[in-house]
C-alpha cells in the first residue's frame, strides 16, 4: 500500500489546481476536510478509488476531455463517444488518434509536456501502459493529488486505507518540503526511484524513456 507524507498547503500548491483542466474537483473539497485521513474518508464514501473516479469521470460534461482522462485512467475508453468530442484541441487530437506506433505516441507526450497539458500527456502514457512513468510525470510536475489517486489505483490491493498521512512541519521544515512514497513497485537497477524529488523542489530530468526521443 502506497503512503505519502508532506504538509497539506504544500500539496493544494503542487497538485495541479493551477491546471485549466481539473480532474478531481470534488475529491480535492474532501481533502481540504479531511485532510488527515483523506483516503479512509473515500473510501467509506465510494469502497474502493476505481469507483471513486468512475464517480468523478461522470460528474464532467459530457464527451469532455475530462471524461477522456479519466477513461485511460480507468482503461474504460470505449464508454467514450469519440465523434461527439470536435477536434478543435491538439490535446484531444492526439488522444484520438492513438492507435499510432509507440515511438510516435512519446513524441506526443513530450509536445504536450511542453504546452502544459499533462493530464493527456499522462493518459497517453496509461494508454501505452506505461504507468511508472505516468506516475513520474505528475511528481515532475508537482500533481501530487493526482499522482498519489494513480499511485492508489494502479498499485494498491483491495480497498483503500487510511495510507495518506498529512504531517504538519514546522517553519523550517516547510522551507524543504519532504516527500516520501513508497509505491511498492519492483526495484529493478535501471529504474529511477520517484522518491525523493523535492529538495528546494528543483525539477529532475524526464523519465529516461522520453529523454531517448530525439529532439525536431
Amino acid at each position: 500500500m502506497s503512503s505519502i507524507g508532506m504538509d497539506d498547503s504544500n500539496l493544494c500548491a503542487r497538485s495541479g489546481l493551477h491546471d485549466e483542466i481539473a480532474l478531481f474537483p470534488y475529491g480535492k473539497k474532501l481533502f481540504q476536510q479531511h485532510c488527515s485521513n483523506f483516503l479512509q474518508h473515500l473510501n467509506e464514501e465510494h469502497h474502493n478509488i476505481r469507483s471513486f473516479i468512475r464517480f468523478e469521470r461522470d460528474r464532467h460534461s459530457p464527451s469532455s476531455v475530462q471524461q477522456l482522462v479519466l477513461s485511460c485512467w480507468i482503461d474504460q475508453w470505449g464508454e467514450i463517444d469519440t465523434n461527439a468530442l470536435g477536434n478543435d484541441s491538439l490535446a484531444v487530437w492526439y488522444l484520438l488518434n492513438s492507435d499510432q506506433p509507440k515511438d510516435v505516441q512519446l513524441e506526443k507526450v513530450k509536445v504536450l509536456l511542453q504546452r502544459g497539458e499533462i493530464h493527456v500527456a499522462v493518459a497517453i502514457l496509461l494508454s501505452l501502459r506505461l504507468v511508472k512513468e505516468a506516475v513520474e510525470i505528475y511528481m515532475v510536475e508537482g500533481y501530487l493529488f493526482d499522482a498519489q489517486l494513480l499511485i492508489e489505483l494502479k498499485f494498491s490491493e483491495g480497498p483503500m486505507a487510511d495510507s495518506m498521512a498529512i504531517h504538519q512541519q514546522d517553519a523550517q521544515q516547510a522551507a524543504k518540503p519532504g516527500l516520501c512514497i513508497d509505491t511498492d513497485l519492483p526495484l529493478r537497477k535501471e529504474s529511477r526511484t520517484l522518491t525523493p524529488i523535492t529538495k528546494g523542489y528543483k525539477k529532475p530530468r524526464l523519465p529516461m524513456l522520453l529523454e531517448t526521443i530525439e529532439e525536431n
